[in-house]
């Protein structure tokens, strides 16, 4: 096991990690990962109130936060002005169904819910095509929160473009498809890739 990996291990209590366990392509991601490993939890996920953005500041420009219901369509509560400025609209309040093709968006409404069903996390590159035919790739990595006590499910979430740098696209972005979406162990295990 490599020094960071096994950092990132003792962070988590021995728990399947992002560093030993799930290959990430972009270092936000790595690190974000990580982050979340590492707050405190009684069962198997952090509450949400364990998030403090003061902890992930560089990062929250690429951060989403959702609210998720039990069939595992979600809404965005809050989107980092990073993603904003990529995609040129304000996303906040609108259902992510709503940029995924008509092909994934069961695939993608499924895997929202198996994330949080069995509780796991997951991780997936989202292909974008903007209006002048360039090409971007986005890794997105998103962990869900335990249930708040009224019953609210939340997921945070990262968009990194790949590779990590900076990203000048010409008119607007479409995304194209959803690769495909892999489910990272939190302590419960992991089904397999959809």
């Amino acid at each position: 096991m490599s020094a960071d990996a096994a950092a990132t291990s003792s962070l988590s209590g021995g728990r399947s990690t992002p560093a030993d366990a799930t290959p990430y392509s972009s270092e936000p991601a790595k690190r974000f990962a990580s982050y979340w490993f590492a707050l405190p939890r009684t069962g198997v996920l952090p509450a949400r109130s364990a998030f403090n953005p003061a902890d992930i500041k560089d990062l929250l420009p690429i951060v989403v936060l959702r609210d998720v219901d039990e069939l595992g369509n979600s809404r965005y509560r809050l989107v980092g002005t990073g993603i904003r400025d990529l995609l040129g609209e304000e996303l906040t309040g609108l259902n992510p169904i709503h940029f995924v093709p008509s092909g994934d968006a069961d695939r993608y409404r499924q895997a929202t819910h198996v994330m949080l069903s069995r509780p796991c996390g997951l991780v997936t590159e989202l292909h974008f095509t903007s209006d002048g035919g360039q090409r971007l790739t986005i890794e997105n990595v998103s962990m869900p929160f335990a249930p708040g006590e009224d019953g609210t499910r939340q997921t945070l979430s990262i968009f990194s473009t790949l590779p990590h740098d900076h990203v000048y696209i010409e008119g607007k972005l479409k995304m194209s498809d959803v690769g495909p979406i892999n489910f990272i162990d939190v302590g419960n295990g992991a089904p397999p890739p959809m």
